[in-house]
């Protein structure tokens, strides 16, 4: 199962929601452990022994089991009250056993979802920086728009600012594959390169940077001879 998770983790674009169904994975097989232990106690110490135990009338002891070890993990309260030594030992040991490991896994919810967040808070952090400046001296409102826009639909389209950079880790052969698979067909409909080799074309693919345009932006303005 853990193999699982970790394996799905690489493949899925979304691997925040694997990493949570795996921390929840992880508290649901806590409680079933606790329950197990629970009810394991309960045998030993004697079923319907004293109010604290399970009773004769629970139709099915893991289900109540489950429930207690869920509010002894999650630290709900209103537990069953003990009556004897034996049963304060085994409820405070079990108490913060559950307390400690449920702050582990909900630390770790905690990580992923910052670090789900945090680069999206980074590229925010840019784009106010950069709104600041172009305030700051005054440029135009039209222009403060135009780049408001632009990084709103860059972040849509790529978010990130530099996609080379997310690449650069890869060994050079892999890297110059992965950008020819992404923009050779792109390149290839640029009438000024239909009828040149291949090769050329790799080439110019990974000497240039690829720039995000605005849709409808003129770039380039085609002048009749």
């Amino acid at each position: 199962m853990l193999e699982f998770f970790d394996r799905t983790d690489l493949r899925v674009s979304a691997g925040f929601a694997v990493r949570l169904a795996k921390a929840l994975f992880y508290l649901i097989y806590v409680i079933h452990v606790e329950s197990c232990g629970y009810y394991a106690f309960n045998r030993f110490h004697g079923l319907n022994a004293s109010d604290w135990s399970i009773g004769n009338q629970n139709n099915n002891p893991y289900i109540y089991s489950f429930y207690v070890a869920t509010k002894m993990a999650t630290s709900i309260g209103n537990l069953p009250h003990a009556t004897n030594a034996l049963e304060f030992i085994f409820m405070t040991v079990y108490w913060l056993t559950g307390v400690y490991i449920s702050a582990i896994l909900i630390g770790q919810v905690i990580d992923i979802l910052d670090s789900k967040n945090a680069e999206k808070e980074a590229y925010k952090k840019l784009m106010n920086a950069t709104l600041t400046y172009l305030k700051r001296i005054r440029a135009p409102e039209k222009d403060i728009d135009m780049v408001r826009t632009w990084f709103n639909h860059n972040w849509s389209q790529q978010k990130t600012l530099d996609e080379n950079m997310l690449i650069d880790a890869l060994p050079l052969k892999l890297k110059k594959d992965v950008l020819i698979d992404v923009h050779y067909k792109t390149l290839s409909k640029v009438s000024l390169f239909k009828n040149c080799e291949k090769t050329m074309i790799f080439d110019l693919i990974c000497k240039l940077k690829p720039v995000l345009f605005l849709p409808g932006a003129l770039i380039c303005e085609k002048v009749s001879s």
